[in-house]
């Protein structure tokens, strides 16, 4: 009786710890959201990896929705220009 509460704590146990590596595991890999930290542009969810469209990408490391310049264009909110000849992050 013991012996079997012994081993079904063990099994509960490593059921445990599969778990939370295959938790840990699939986080690593799921797309990120707005304000998460990423490395690349394709980290984030809602990528698109073109200047000239709306959507998501890689800012400083956080994934960040991008804004559109005064040349009708869209970049990092920290690249972006509010008018022509302005300074980066006036937009």
């Amino acid at each position: 009786m013991v012996a079997t509460i012994i081993v079904l704590v063990l099994i509960i146990i490593i059921l445990g710890i599969i778990g939370y590596g295959i938790y840990k595991v699939t986080s690593i890999f799921r797309p990120k959201e707005l304000g998460e930290s990423c490395s690349v542009p394709t980290d984030c969810a809602n990528a698109n990896l073109f200047v000239g469209s709306p959507g998501v990408t890689c800012c400083q490391g956080t994934c960040q929705q991008k804004k559109r310049d005064w040349a009708n264009q869209w970049y990092c909110p920290n690249e972006c220009v509010g008018i022509f000849a302005g300074r980066p992050g006036t937009c």
